[in-house]
């Protein structure tokens, strides 16, 4: 749900200092562009947050002098904003060591992805044959 943009300055400043750099930006899916933010001189990076995750968003940034605002640079492409983490990945090797009459000892390996969080335990689950549905049984720590 955040971004951080990075430019360069401009080659030409127009004859006089850059006082600051104006971010813009356009949320595809609602459409407008907003003020997003002002940069300092010499700064020539900015984090944007509050962004809906699943949105579409393209920015540009201008720079400023005495003389006002030049045109801007505009990011070519739009991103989609999504989250700095995912979904962990399927648990691997899931094998049943030890069946009785009525219980089942299940043993797994952990995924191969965490999704960027440390894991905080596993759901299981089980089906009877032939039916659709699914019941949560347990949950490990």
């Amino acid at each position: 749900d955040a971004v951080t943009l990075s430019w360069q300055a401009p080659v030409d400043d127009g004859g006089s200092p850059i006082v600051g750099y104006i971010v813009d930006k356009l949320d595809v899916q609602r459409g407008g562009w907003v003020r997003a933010g002002r940069v300092a001189p010499g700064v020539t990076a900015h984090t944007l947050s509050g962004l809906t995750v699943g949105h579409d968003y393209n920015f540009r940034v201008y720079a400023e002098n005495k003389a006002g605002v030049g045109p801007p640079l505009d990011l070519k492409t739009p991103i989609k904003a999504k989250s700095a983490f995912n979904v962990p990945s399927t648990p691997k090797d899931l094998k049943a060591v030890d069946i009785q009459q009525d219980t089942v000892t299940l043993e797994w390996s952990p995924p191969e992805s965490d999704g960027g969080l440390d894991l905080l335990g596993y759901v299981i689950e089980r089906r009877e044959v032939g039916r659709q549905q699914w019941a949560r049984v347990g949950q490990t720590n």
